[in-house]
């Protein structure tokens, strides 16, 4: 027998394990759909209050607020209706509205997006 293939057998033995390594395991598609939605939601719903407290639009654009154009676009499609609850109803109850609204949009919006490597948040989207 070569030196090589004698090599390689007594070195088998301690490789064995090497495949069979313990992995934790990957997270379900939908808790980590679920988290994605909680964040894009929260992103939202963060935004539509801050740009319905008087005075604190600064003009920031979609990125400067850390926001994709899509999530920008949920923003801006809750805004009149949530307007018109912090108008009767108070900037916390028009953002725990937003939060509501926005989350069903989020998700569409997020699988529209389709799987991908990153994560759903970001530049470029």
């Amino acid at each position: 027998m070569s030196l090589i293939a004698t090599a390689l057998l007594l070195l088998l033995p301690l490789c064995s394990g090497c495949g069979a390594q313990t992995r934790p395991p990957a997270p379900s598609p939908a808790t980590a759909s679920a988290d994605a939605v909680e964040e894009c939601a929260d992103s939202v719903a963060y935004w539509v209050r801050y740009l319905l407290t008087p005075g604190s639009d600064t003009g920031l654009d979609y990125q400067e607020m850390g926001l994709s154009s899509g999530e920008n676009d949920i923003v801006r499609t809750l805004l009149p209706a949530t307007a018109a609850t912090a108008k009767r109803q108070g900037l916390s109850l028009a953002q725990a509205d937003a939060l509501t609204q926005a989350r069903p949009r989020c998700r569409a919006y997020l699988l529209a997006l389709g799987p991908s490597p990153s994560a759903a948040g970001g530049w470029p989207q």
